[in-house]
Parts: C-alpha cells; sequence; structure tokens
C-alpha cells in the first residue's frame, strides 16, 4: 500500500477530519440506549420532490446531497487519474465522497482479467458498506480520471447517517440504484447462458435442463408433453451453394418460423448444427404432429425468405421431423428425445419434407 492511501485510510484521521469548531456539545445527544436523537433539522416528507435521486445527484428541491453537506467543511483532495483508492481486503475505515471526476469499482486483480464492476460519478458516496458493517473491502476502487474527493473516517459517517435522514436516504437510493443496475446484469447474463447467439431459440444446454423439470411435473400430474425434432433437408448442400453466411440468414429464417408457429409457453430450442427441438407441455401426439407439419408447411410457403432456396434438390429448401410423446413414447427426457429423433430418421429415409407420425395417422 502506499503512502497516500495510508493516509487515505487511517482511522488516525478521525479527529482531523471533524469540522471546525466541532465540540462536545456540538455533538448529537444519546439517549433510550445510546440511539443517536437527530437536533436541529427538520425531517422532509419522503415525496418525488424531496426523494433523493438514485444516481446521488440532488434533484431540484431536494436537501444537500453528500457533496454539498461536507464541500467547504472536510478538508478535499486531489488525486491524478489511475490511482488506487483502496484495495480488496483492505480496511474499511473511510468513505470517499466524490466532488469531481469518476471512479471505477474494479473486482480481481489489476490485469488484462480485472472486471469493471461500476463507475461512480461527481456526487457519490464510495465505501459506504465496509464503514457500516465495519467490514474489509471487497473491490478495488480506481481512480478513471484526475478525481477531487472528501475522505471521511467511518466513525464520521456513521455518526453523519445517524443525524441526518436525508443522507441515509442518498446512500438508500444509490445501493438501490446499483442492486436494480445488477439485477439487470444479471437478467441479460442468464439470457445470454440460455439462448442461442445465431437464432435467438433457447440453446440445447438450457433446454434439456428444462425437458427433465417438466418430465418430473408432467410425471406428478399425469400430464403429457408433446417433442418434436426438425432437421434442414440437405443442408451441407446448401451451405456448399451459397456460403455459410447465407446458410445462417436460412437459419435465423427457420428459427423465425418455428416461434411463429409455437404456442405461447412452448420451449423451442436449436438442437445443434441445423436441427431444431419443441417441447409442448400438455400437448398429445395428435397435437404435436399438427404443430409439426404447421411448422413444415410455413417453410414451404415462405420459400423467400431463404436466399439459396432455388440451388436445393427440387429447387425448394425443406424440412422433416419427428414427434414422440410423455409417457406413452418415453417415460425420461433422453427416452423421449431418442423416439423422436428415431423417426425423424425415419422421415429421412422416406424421402424427406415430411412429418412422422403423418398427420392423417390415429395419433391421439
Amino acid at each position: 500500500m502506499t503512502d497516500h492511501q495510508k493516509e487515505i485510510t487511517s482511522p488516525e484521521q478521525d479527529k482531523e477530519a471533524q469540522p471546525a469548531g466541532n465540540s462536545r456539545q456540538n455533538q448529537p445527544s444519546r439517549a433510550d440506549g445510546g440511539a443517536i436523537r437527530p437536533r436541529g433539522r427538520r425531517r422532509l416528507p419522503d415525496t418525488p420532490e424531496t426523494r433523493p435521486a438514485a444516481s446521488g445527484i440532488p434533484a431540484p428541491g431536494d436537501p444537500p446531497g453528500w457533496a454539498e453537506t461536507v464541500r467547504g467543511l472536510y478538508p478535499a483532495r486531489q488525486l491524478p487519474a489511475g490511482t488506487i483508492i483502496w484495495r480488496e481486503g483492505d480496511p474499511g475505515d473511510c468513505v470517499l465522497v466524490l466532488l469531481r471526476g469518476r471512479v471505477e469499482i474494479v473486482a480481481g486483480l489489476l490485469d488484462e482479467t480485472a472486471v469493471v464492476l461500476r463507475t461512480m460519478e461527481a456526487g457519490s458516496v464510495i465505501g459506504e458498506i465496509a464503514c457500516l458493517q465495519r467490514a474489509q473491502r471487497t473491490a478495488t476502487v480506481r481512480a478513471v480520471e484526475e478525481i477531487e474527493a472528501v475522505f471521511l473516517p467511518a466513525p464520521v459517517f456513521r455518526d453523519l447517517v445517524d443525524r441526518h435522514s436525508h443522507l441515509m436516504k442518498r446512500v438508500f437510493y444509490q445501493l438501490l440504484d446499483y442492486v436494480r443496475g445488477l439485477t439487470r446484469d444479471v437478467v441479460h447474463c442468464h439470457d445470454r447462458a440460455i439462448t442461442d447467439r445465431l437464432t435467438g431459440l433457447y440453446n440445447f444446454a438450457f433446454f434439456k435442463d428444462r425437458l427433465a423439470l417438466e418430465v418430473d411435473r408432467a410425471r406428478s400430474r399425469s400430464d403429457s408433453i408433446g417433442l418434436a425434432i426438425f432437421d434442414i433437408d440437405h443442408f451441407k448442400h446448401y451451405n456448399d451453394a451459397n456460403g455459410h453466411q447465407a446458410g445462417n440468414q436460412a437459419l435465423e429464417a427457420m428459427a423465425a418460423l418455428l416461434k411463429d408457429t409455437g404456442r405461447r409457453g412452448d420451449i423451442l430450442a436449436r438442437y445443434g448444427g441445423e436441427e431444431f427441438i419443441g417441447l409442448l407441455y400438455g400437448a398429445s401426439l395428435k397435437d404435436t404432429v399438427v404443430f409439426a407439419e404447421e411448422f413444415r408447411r410455413r417453410v414451404g410457403a415462405n420459400q423467400d425468405n431463404f436466399s439459396g432456396a432455388a440451388s436445393q434438390p427440387g429447387g425448394r429448401l425443406t424440412i422433416s421431423g419427428g414427434a414422440a410423446v410423455f409417457p406413452s413414447d418415453g417415460r425420461t427426457g433422453a427416452a423421449l428425445i431418442e423416439a423422436a429423433d428415431a423417426r425423424l430418421y425415419e422421415a429421412k429415409r422416406r424421402g424427406r419434407d415430411c412429418i412422422l407420425p403423418a398427420p392423417e395417422a390415429d395419433a391421439g
């Protein structure tokens, strides 16, 4: 740790950081078991006009924020870009009130593997959780650009929070803003983890996990599950004749038609390569065959969506499919997929561009 970091985080600054003229008689009174009783400030109603902005920057009509409260009362410091304010694991013995510039919160080592969790703007309070919990830092803080900041020792920060509810609200709304952002990031990462990047359908890893859950649910409720697998006919020929970019565009168009065909709540996924798979909870075999045949029909009726369709055998891009149903065709997810895949293989053997069982079959 550098000398300036020791100065920033040293608890010995507690007395030095007190505003001029501060004395024991000016401190908040403690009564009722040590609870701090605010003095000299009227509590403002919690309304949109007086509620602190989530970003920590005051809106018109808000009471003074952290920057306005500490500016001029506590010494400010200017630090150059790149300064490490503190590191993960350092004691949480002070907070940083950012008056100017930006800092970033970094997880991990400060190398190419570092992850920037968020960037904090002027008006923000940084390090508040470690101070309130009397805990170690959970991340590193680094100046993105030259900054001006006030470093409040933890006892001073906690005292201000206890005495001024509007400052506590600012901390709360700043944390709320962070939690909302974190929630968005988690949802985004989750979506990326379960989605096929090219087609926008679910990936097969998610499909397989979901199938296992739905089979357990169907078994306990004596429900049925329909499953259909599709394969684009002669897709290698399509790629060879038109190029892989055209092949990717065909996969995207095929996925869009599959989405349009499915019901709300159906689990539709890319099985791999040019194969697609669908899970229809509560569907009978007849329902599943009707769904599969409708998808095949839509592919045939929308040849303009496939720029290289004319290069295919027969001058058309087609699909084949196989359908199966739980529990009659398989009592596990793997068995269900195996049954549908066997029917897909048979559809290919019979000449392609068809669904098995055939739609006219008595599948009820």
